[in-house]
């Protein structure tokens, strides 16, 4: 079987794709879990309402990202 330059065009974009998912995946999986160290640090009411409002972002994100990186693997194995 040759590897024609079109194919060779096709992975590379598939590359890219998948190194960025995994990407903003880890560091946004990095993020979550380092504020999750900090809680017992919080002292104030405002500052806890904050912290929380961070965590649901960070999972938001974790979820949002780590589906693209599925949805990513899915189209993968399909081409």
């Amino acid at each position: 079987m040759l590897v024609g330059i079109k194919n060779v065009s096709k992975l590379i974009g598939i590359s890219i794709i998948a190194c960025c998912a995994v990407l903003v995946c880890t560091m946004f999986l990095n993020f979550y879990f380092d504020i999750r160290l900090i809680e017992s640090e919080i002292t104030s009411e405002l500052s806890m309402f904050f912290y929380n409002a961070q965590v649901s972002t960070a999972k938001v994100v974790c979820l949002v990202s780590g589906g693209c990186l599925l949805l990513t693997a899915i189209v993968m194995l399909l081409f």
